[in-house]
């Protein structure tokens, strides 16, 4: 349970880090900007998440029918 534990406080990591820098992602705050790097960061985000949920998915499938 324990390396379980410290896989996922190994993955997260990057996402607590990342998400410390506070971003303004409001369609407010973007639009003052000069470059559109916050919105594609976003829309990037975003186009990642089926394939994220495809990934859980399937391990979660797995481990179901997983003959023990």
């Amino acid at each position: 349970m324990s390396r379980r534990l410290a896989r996922a406080a190994m993955l997260a990591a990057p996402l607590l880090l990342w998400s410390a820098q506070a971003r303004a992602l409001c369609p407010n705050c973007l639009g003052q900007g000069r470059s559109p790097s916050a919105t594609m960061e976003l829309v990037g985000g975003f186009l990642l998440l089926p394939f994220v949920v495809f990934y859980v998915a399937f391990r979660l499938i797995r481990r179901a029918t997983r003959v023990s």
